[in-house]
């Protein structure tokens, strides 16, 4: 069985990391990782989090109507599929710093927007998914090139299934907190923040 290290990119828009490398399970010891493990043995001391294979149900049912929905509608891009992922994997545990991001890309496309903060510490914000793909590879390379990993590893971002896999964490409720939007304000990092 193999591994996978991920990168998630928030909405595309703000980048975030993780390793999807493929790495031999019973070698690397992975078989008995309990999830959120985690791990920062990379340049960037990204702090990764293991998500170990499984199954869930994918999409909400349509008698869920989330508070982003179109006129108080389901989503039709939403259906409830069951998925079973049969690798594990690594998720970034918080998106890509602008340092970090900055480390790999020698850019900052966040810079001179007014809705931006700057910072070393602020997530990397207005990235392409070209770029964002991009990063990925510069990273593996430096990784490889360092020794850190081999060649059968790679940073990708996620599927939608590793995603939203992750973001679960186990639960089956709209939300991580319970089923009711009415919570939304308690928890703002949910509301596009």
């Amino acid at each position: 069985m193999r591994s996978w290290i991920i990168f998630q990119m928030v909405l595309l828009v703000s980048a975030s990391c993780a390793f999807a490398g493929d790495v031999d399970s019973k070698q690397s010891g992975q078989t008995d990782r309990a999830a959120g493990t985690p791990r920062e043995d990379n340049e960037l001391k990204l702090r990764l989090v293991w998500c170990p294979s499984g199954e869930f149900v994918m999409g909400s049912p349509e008698s869920e109507i989330g508070p982003f929905a179109p006129y108080g509608k389901h989503f039709e891009n939403e259906k409830q599929v069951k998925v079973k992922l049969t690798k594990g994997f690594w998720m970034g545990e918080t998106t890509v710093t602008q340092s970090q991001w900055k480390s790999v890309m020698q850019t900052g496309p966040w810079s001179g927007k007014m809705e931006t903060k700057e910072g070393a510490d602020y997530p990397a914000t207005d990235v392409s998914l070209k770029n964002a793909m991009e990063f990925c590879k510069k990273l593996t390379d430096k990784e490889r090139a360092s020794g850190r990993i081999d060649k059968t590893e790679h940073y990708i971002l996620p599927t939608e299934a590793q995603w939203e896999y992750a973001c679960r964490a186990g639960t089956k409720t709209a939300y991580f907190f319970g089923d009711s939007s009415d919570d939304l304000v308690r928890h703002p990092v949910l509301i596009f923040g």
